[in-house]
C-alpha cells in the first residue's frame, strides 16, 4: 500500500502505542544499514490496527513466495538445464540490490519500487518450471500459483478503504478548486495541492486545537487565511487502519460542528468540508 500523508495524520492517543520513531540515518549518500533498512521499509508498516497488520504480514508472505518461485526458477535454470543465456536476466534482476545503499536518503518506498521492478524477472524465471521434464516442479509451481491467488486479493485490495478515491471526493475537489483561492488546508488529501499549489499550505490534524468551543492551531501561522478542514473517507480509513484510533475522526467532527469560528459548507456521503475565517 501506498503513503497518503508525508506526515503523521493524528497524534496517537494516550491509550494507543505510538509507532516506532524508527532509526536516525548515518550520515553520507552511500550508507549501508540493514537495521535501518529492516525499520524503514518493513517493520513500521507492522503498525496501527490488527486488520492492517494481518494485511501488511499478508503481502510480505505473498512477496517472499514470488521472490522464492523466481529465484528458484533461476537455480533450475542455471545448475540444472545449464542454460546460461539467462545469466544476463539474472544479473539485471540482483543488481537492483546495489541501490540497497541508498535506502536512507531515497526513503520509504525503495524496497517496493525494487520489488516492482524485478518482478518481470521473477516471473520469467518462474514461467520456466513449465518446461520442466520432471513433474515435481510444475507441480509445486502450480501449487504456489493456487495458493498465491488469494494472497493476490488480499495484498491488493485489503487496504481498500485506504487506496480506494471515490467519486464523492472528486466532486468535493471540484467543489474545493472552484470555489476557494488560497487558506490553510486540513484533511482530505489532495485538497489544496491539484491547483494553485503555492497558494494553501497544509496544517496536520496533530496542529489543531480547541479552546473554548473555538477552533485554533497549536503552530504559529504566518498570515490570516481562511482554513478549510475537510473530513474524508480515506482520513477515516487511516485513522481506523493505520493509527489504530477509529474514533478521532468523529471526535473532530464534533468539535467543528461545536465550534463558533467554524462553518459547515460542503457535504457529501465521501467528503465534509469546513471553513474557519479567524482565530
Amino acid at each position: 500500500m501506498a503513503k497518503l500523508f508525508s506526515e503523521p495524520l493524528v497524534a496517537p492517543s494516550p491509550g494507543v502505542k505510538a509507532p516506532s520513531p524508527g532509526v536516525k540515518a548515518p550520515r553520507g549518500i552511500l550508507t549501508f544499514n540493514p537495521h535501518g533498512i529492516a525499520e524503514k521499509q518493513i517493520t513500521s508498516s507492522l503498525a496501527g490496527s490488527e486488520s492492517h497488520i494481518a494485511v501488511v504480514q499478508v503481502r510480505i508472505i505473498f512477496s517472499l513466495i514470488f521472490a522464492a518461485v523466481g529465484l528458484a526458477g533461476a537455480v533450475l535454470t542455471l545448475w540444472v538445464k545449464r542454460n546460461r543465456a539467462v545469466l544476463s536476466i539474472l544479473a539485471m534482476a540482483i543488481a537492483l540490490l546495489l541501490l540497497l545503499p541508498l535506502s536512507n536518503q531515497f526513503g520509504w518506498e525503495l524496497i517496493h519500487r525494487l520489488y516492482l521492478y524485478a518482478l518481470a524477472p521473477m516471473a520469467y524465471f518462474g514461467a520456466l518450471f513449465l518446461d520442466s521434464r520432471r513433474k515435481t516442479p510444475v507441480f509445486v509451481f502450480c501449487l504456489l500459483l493456487i495458493i498465491g491467488l488469494p494472497l493476490h486479493v488480499v495484498s491488493h485490495y485489503g487496504n481498500q478503504a485506504i487506496d480506494y478515491f471515490p467519486p464523492g471526493q472528486v466532486a468535493g475537489l471540484h467543489f474545493f478548486n472552484d470555489t476557494t483561492s488560497h487558506g490553510y488546508v486540513t484533511g482530505a488529501y489532495p485538497l489544496g495541492i491539484v491547483r494553485n499549489i503555492r497558494q494553501y499550505r497544509r496544517i496536520n490534524f496533530a496542529q489543531l486545537d480547541w479552546h473554548r468551543n473555538t477552533l485554533t492551531a497549536n503552530t504559529p501561522l504566518k498570515e490570516p487565511m481562511p482554513h478549510y478542514i475537510g473530513i474524508s473517507r480515506q482520513d477515516r480509513a487511516m485513522c481506523e487502519f493505520i493509527l489504530d484510533n477509529a474514533h478521532f475522526i468523529e471526535r473532530t467532527e464534533q468539535s467543528l460542528h461545536d465550534a463558533t469560528n467554524c462553518n459547515f459548507i460542503y457535504n457529501n456521503p465521501d467528503l465534509k468540508l469546513y471553513v474557519s475565517e479567524s482565530y
